[in-house]
Protein backbone atom coordinates (compact mmCIF):
# COMPACT_ATOMS: atom_id res chain seq x y z
CA UNK A 1 0.00 0.00 0.00
CA UNK A 2 1.65 3.56 -1.00
CA UNK A 3 0.87 6.44 0.98
CA UNK A 4 1.03 9.56 -1.49
CA UNK A 5 2.51 11.37 1.77
CA UNK A 6 5.13 9.22 2.58
CA UNK A 7 8.39 9.81 1.13
CA UNK A 8 9.63 6.15 1.13
CA UNK A 9 7.34 4.52 -0.72
CA UNK A 10 6.80 0.66 -1.47
CA UNK A 11 8.45 0.09 -4.24
CA UNK A 12 11.69 1.63 -1.97
CA UNK A 13 11.14 -0.83 0.87
CA UNK A 14 12.51 -3.46 -1.88
CA UNK A 15 15.69 -0.94 -2.02
CA UNK A 16 15.28 -0.66 1.74
CA UNK A 17 16.09 -4.35 2.43
CA UNK A 18 18.58 -5.14 0.21
CA UNK A 19 20.18 -1.75 2.29
CA UNK A 20 19.75 -3.10 5.47
CA UNK A 21 21.56 -6.24 4.75
CA UNK A 22 24.69 -4.15 3.55
CA UNK A 23 23.94 -1.81 6.65
CA UNK A 24 23.48 -3.34 9.47
CA UNK A 25 24.67 -6.80 10.29
CA UNK A 26 23.78 -9.34 13.00
CA UNK A 27 26.47 -7.79 15.32
CA UNK A 28 24.93 -4.10 15.02
CA UNK A 29 21.87 -5.32 15.55
CA UNK A 30 22.86 -7.06 18.73
CA UNK A 31 24.79 -3.90 19.54
CA UNK A 32 21.53 -1.81 19.21
CA UNK A 33 19.92 -4.50 21.74
CA UNK A 34 22.58 -4.44 24.11
CA UNK A 35 24.10 -0.71 23.70
CA UNK A 36 20.25 1.10 23.66
CA UNK A 37 18.68 -1.64 26.02
CA UNK A 38 15.62 -2.24 23.22
CA UNK A 39 14.30 -5.89 22.20
CA UNK A 40 15.08 -7.28 19.16
CA UNK A 41 10.85 -6.03 16.99
CA UNK A 42 12.45 -2.41 18.46
CA UNK A 43 16.00 -3.09 17.08
CA UNK A 44 14.20 -4.01 13.98
CA UNK A 45 12.30 -1.09 13.76
CA UNK A 46 15.72 1.47 14.32
CA UNK A 47 17.13 -0.61 11.47
CA UNK A 48 14.29 0.31 9.19
CA UNK A 49 14.14 3.73 10.15
CA UNK A 50 17.37 4.64 10.02
CA UNK A 51 17.75 2.97 6.93
CA UNK A 52 15.28 5.26 5.28
CA UNK A 53 17.97 8.18 6.84
CA UNK A 54 15.27 10.20 8.16
CA UNK A 55 12.74 10.15 5.53
CA UNK A 56 9.59 9.28 6.66
CA UNK A 57 8.49 5.57 6.55
CA UNK A 58 4.66 4.65 5.79
CA UNK A 59 2.81 2.72 8.49
CA UNK A 60 2.24 0.31 6.37
CA UNK A 61 5.48 -0.28 5.05
CA UNK A 62 6.77 -0.64 8.63
CA UNK A 63 3.93 -2.98 9.69
CA UNK A 64 5.03 -5.63 6.73
CA UNK A 65 8.49 -4.93 7.63
CA UNK A 66 7.93 -5.98 11.78
CA UNK A 67 6.85 -8.92 13.31
CA UNK A 68 3.83 -8.14 15.26
CA UNK A 69 -0.02 -7.79 14.61
CA UNK A 70 -0.55 -5.77 11.32
CA UNK A 71 -2.23 -2.55 13.06
CA UNK A 72 -1.55 0.88 13.37
CA UNK A 73 -2.27 0.48 16.93
CA UNK A 74 0.35 -1.85 17.51
CA UNK A 75 3.27 0.17 15.84
CA UNK A 76 2.00 3.30 18.01
CA UNK A 77 2.52 0.79 21.16
CA UNK A 78 6.03 -0.09 19.73
CA UNK A 79 6.88 3.51 19.00
CA UNK A 80 5.51 4.77 22.04
CA UNK A 81 7.91 2.34 24.41
CA UNK A 82 10.33 2.73 22.03
CA UNK A 83 10.60 6.68 22.73
CA UNK A 84 10.82 5.44 26.26
CA UNK A 85 13.86 3.86 25.86
CA UNK A 86 16.02 6.24 23.53
CA UNK A 87 13.52 9.38 23.85
CA UNK A 88 10.85 11.04 22.85
CA UNK A 89 12.61 13.14 20.04
CA UNK A 90 14.58 10.74 18.45
CA UNK A 91 11.25 9.25 16.68
CA UNK A 92 9.16 11.98 14.63
CA UNK A 93 5.87 11.38 13.69
CA UNK A 94 4.15 12.28 10.46
CA UNK A 95 0.78 12.34 11.55
CA UNK A 96 -1.44 9.75 9.66
CA UNK A 97 1.27 8.36 7.73
CA UNK A 98 4.41 6.93 9.33
CA UNK A 99 7.40 7.58 10.95
CA UNK A 100 11.07 9.00 10.47
CA UNK A 101 13.97 9.18 12.78
CA UNK A 102 15.16 12.71 13.61
CA UNK A 103 18.95 13.64 13.33
CA UNK A 104 18.71 12.65 17.10
CA UNK A 105 17.63 9.49 16.57
CA UNK A 106 20.30 8.97 13.16
CA UNK A 107 23.23 10.28 15.48
CA UNK A 108 22.14 7.85 18.46
CA UNK A 109 21.89 4.27 16.08
CA UNK A 110 25.02 5.22 14.52
CA UNK A 111 26.59 5.88 18.01
CA UNK A 112 25.46 2.45 19.39
CA UNK A 113 26.68 0.67 16.01
CA UNK A 114 29.42 2.12 15.11
CA UNK A 115 32.37 0.30 17.49
CA UNK A 116 30.77 -2.64 15.83
CA UNK A 117 31.29 -1.60 12.51
CA UNK A 118 34.97 -0.53 13.06
CA UNK A 119 35.70 -3.83 14.99
CA UNK A 120 34.59 -5.55 12.03
CA UNK A 121 36.55 -3.58 9.90
CA UNK A 122 40.08 -4.55 12.07
CA UNK A 123 38.93 -8.07 11.06
CA UNK A 124 39.20 -7.96 7.63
Amino acid sequence: MTCPHCEVQDEEIRHLRRELGLRMADGEIGALMSRLGVSPTQARLLRVLYAAKGRTVGHGALIDELPMDGDQESLKSLVCRMRKVIGEKAIETAHGHGYALTAGGLSLVLGAIQPVALQDARDV
